[in-house]
């Protein structure tokens, strides 16, 4: 829709769910583990920024091994 202000992610690289004791760390260039829990569990964070839409990027199977540039995470 018009004026709409969206967030798009990658739910990989977003967000864990509460019940995972695993912290969401990217800096490492290794995957996250974000779930679409993880996503839900984070809405009013994202709207509380001042977006009204999330854009969620497919979900691909990942590169199961290490790369040149690390560990792959969107495939």
């Amino acid at each position: 829709m018009a004026g709409e202000i969206r967030f798009q992610l990658l739910t990989d690289r977003f967000a864990s769910s509460s019940k995972t004791s695993k912290p969401c760390d990217t800096s490492t260039r290794k995957y996250c583990g974000g779930t679409w829990k993880g996503i839900t569990e984070h809405l009013d964070y994202i709207q509380g920024m001042g977006f009204d839409a999330v854009w969620i990027s497919p979900v691909v199977e990942n590169v199961e091994q290490e790369t040149a540039y690390g560990e792959a995470y969107h495939g």
